[in-house]
């Protein structure tokens, strides 16, 4: 019931993800390809009760029920982003840092990691101002980084998962095309 009322939601979607072509494949079929330490976030914007845009985010794992997740206000969320990226190219207020980096840890980091349980590895395809964001260089609500205890994977779609189980069963030399010209 869940899966189908994802499903729904995905079709139905308003947001600048390519959530309508994803839904055209079955959200079980992504589970199948993830291994057992794996999780798949698909993060998107969606217009939902309130008519703002919002960050959404769904989660799925072999073994856990496909989850949405809600993150909040976009506009919100991307200033915070915004922030966060000024103080990590030193251009930025650090006080401005500090706040930045509570927002997203509460909105963004705290809930992906509650749908991850014990995932060591997070698959993220990104959506808006999110896909500016390096995980690895942010911390959980204990201040411990994400990169000492997660890998962290981009994919420009969660449908690139079932793209994967191609690549890794596929037999033979990698072949390289080239005509360096070098003269």
């Amino acid at each position: 019931l869940e899966i189908q009322r994802l499903e729904g939601f995905l079709v139905g979607a308003r947001g600048t993800g390519d959530l309508a072509s994803f839904a055209e494949q079955d959200v079980t079929a992504v589970q199948r390809h993830l291994g057992t330490s794996e999780i798949a976030i698909e993060f998107a914007t969606a217009r939902l009760g309130s008519g703002k845009e919002e960050y959404v985010s769904f989660a799925f794992g072999p073994s856990i029920t496909p989850t949405m997740i809600g993150h909040g206000d976009k506009q919100e969320l991307d200033s915070a982003i915004r922030a966060w990226r000024k103080c990590i190219e030193l251009t930025g207020n650090p006080t401005s840092k500090q706040k930045a980096m509570g927002l997203l840890v509460n909105r963004i980091v705290v809930p992906v990691l509650k749908a991850a349980r014990t995932a060591k590895r997070i698959i993220l395809s990104s959506d808006g101002e999110i896909h500016q964001v390096a995980f690895e260089a942010l911390s959980d609500e204990r201040g411990i980084a994400l990169l000492d205890n997660y890998e962290i994977i981009y994919v420009n779609s969660i449908r690139d998962i079932g793209r994967r189980a191609v690549w890794k069963n596929s037999s033979g030399q990698p072949v390289v095309f080239a005509q360096p010209d070098f003269s």
